[in-house]
């Protein structure tokens, strides 16, 4: 999905069951990469802050993109990527400034 208009707040439930905010994000946003390319369940849980607005790509709506006009697909999926490898390193250097406190 891609947030067009509003504010979503992703949380994530603790070992204890207990929803921990993780961040909150606007609009240009994009949420459930990771299951749009493994299929597994999404990873957190979003919650609208605001009125929102969203752009759905389903996994079978990519397929198909990907089926019939490949360029496309191809552009899509290396943005994908792209933002995935971004979201990793950032979550990599987050993990090592917290292990060095």
């Amino acid at each position: 999905m891609m947030l067009i208009q509003g504010r979503v707040e992703i949380v994530k439930k603790d070992r204890n069951g207990m929803l921990q905010p993780m961040t909150s994000v606007g609009p240009g946003a994009t949420l459930g990469e990771m299951s749009m390319i493994d299929g597994e369940p999404r990873f957190a849980t979003c919650s609208a802050q605001d009125p929102t607005t969203f752009a759905v790509l389903t996994r079978d709506a990519m397929v198909k993109i990907i089926l019939e006009e490949p360029a496309l697909g191809a552009k899509i999926l290396i943005k994908l990527v792209t933002l995935l490898s971004a979201r990793l390193r950032q979550t990599s250097f987050n993990l090592l400034h917290y292990m060095e406190r």
